[in-house]
């Protein structure tokens, strides 16, 4: 495995792979900042993961020249080239196409002979310009002859490699996924203290709350989220509001909330992975009303407390685990009207917001680690012969 840095969601995956008997794993890491408590640029504040992201596996994190940790930066990336020549691997996982340490990556393995896996959360949902679409079909026409297999982690990724020539037999179903059995477990505690939660943020304990989960940027679109919940309050519904992440727009947000007498309206503030199965708990409706997100992992872990989710139509995740009317719905991204109307609808019938809540937790409970271990096996058994 090559990627970047250590991330919360990769983790479990990678502790998964190492327990399977047919799987050496060894992953490489560019760089430590993840484990540093750094500040993240779209959060605003020190991040620094609260579960463990090294523990299960082998791991390598590359050097530069002077023996220092690269931190992200070219000379590391160079280190991976006689890795691959030195250990000569059955095959190798490279995590995007797009950072210089995943082309440095294709080069030691095609140096070494080892066949490639690539990961990519790319798609189609963004309009790109003619001479971009030329560009990248010219270099990925390159780089995808040049690999063995392609991991899909849903439909608008799958369609992206579609789009470039790659062959359906060699594309593998690696479903984008989040660690189920924490988010089960941990949300079987907190459910059963649902209304003391609702409390203790300032609700009441009989009301509808709205969640929506990320970071408070512009390309996330809270304030769309933000307005057609006024709305719904102007009509006279009640219900709470409550984002779950810190960002730039956290002032802008907290100002019109203010302006608009929305008393109902709370900002938890950045929360670390084991702090957010206590604030899903509390949660009857999930939104993303992202500009653009590959995917939204999110979603899924909203979909494990069965809330009903609404995503805008540039949300990855949507094609493959928002089905209208059953697990959620799908928007035009700032169309705030319609948003408003599908957000009244799912406050006012608590009915309706239980079955789609069934719903959406029995889909996503097929979103998960261990069908991604079992096609990575198959792939890695396949692309070595």
């Amino acid at each position: 495995m090559v990627t970047s840095h250590p991330v919360q969601y990769q983790a479990p995956l990678f502790q998964k792979l190492a327990r399977h008997p047919q799987i050496d794993l060894t992953v490489y890491y560019e760089s430590d900042f993840s484990l540093q408590g750094e500040r993240d640029p779209g959060f605003g504040v020190p991040v620094k993961w609260d579960r463990p992201l090294l523990e299960g596996y082998r791991s390598k994190f590359l050097k530069n020249g002077i023996g220092m940790s690269s931190g992200g930066r070219s000379l590391g990336s160079l280190a991976i080239i006689p890795e691959f020549w030195h250990e000569q691997y059955d095959a190798v996982f490279i995590h995007s196409y797009a950072t210089l340490l995943s082309l440095m990556a294709y080069v030691g393995a095609w140096l070494s002979q080892t066949p490639v896996l690539l990961h990519t959360e790319s798609e189609l949902i963004r309009l790109r310009g003619p001479l971009t679409q030329a560009i990248k079909r010219l270099f990925l026409g390159v780089l995808f002859r040049g690999t063995a297999g392609f991991q899909a982690i849903g439909l608008p990724n799958r369609a992206f490699y579609r789009y470039y020539g790659v062959p359906e037999s060699r594309i593998y179903h690696t479903p984008y996924s989040v660690d189920n059995e924490f988010f089960t477990s941990e949300g079987a505690k907190w459910i059963a203290q649902r209304e003391q939660l609702k409390v203790g943020l300032g609700f009441a304990p009989n009301v509808p709350i709205i969640l929506f989960s990320g970071k408070l940027i512009p390309r996330k679109r809270p304030m769309d989220l933000l307005r057609a919940y006024a709305g719904v309050v102007e009509e006279g519904v009640a219900a709470g509001l409550l984002f779950i992440g810190e960002g730039e727009l956290r002032p802008v947000l907290e100002q019109f909330a203010r302006e608009q007498g929305l008393t109902q309206v709370k900002i938890a503030g950045f929360q670390n992975q084991t702090q957010l199965p206590r604030y899903y708990a509390v949660g009857d409706v999930f939104v993303l009303p992202s500009e653009f997100d590959p995917w939204g992992l999110v979603v899924n872990e909203a979909m494990l407390f069965s809330i009903p989710v609404i995503v805008s139509d540039r949300v990855g995740a949507g094609p493959d685990l928002v089905q209208d009317n059953e697990t959620g719905y799908t928007y035009p991204v700032g169309d705030v009207m319609r948003l408003r109307a599908l957000l009244k609808q799912l406050v006012l019938n608590t009915d309706l917001r239980q079955r789609m809540g069934e719903a959406a937790q029995e889909r996503i409970m097929h979103w998960n680690y261990d069908t991604c271990v079992t096609e990575i096996v198959r792939a890695v058994a396949e692309v070595a012969q």
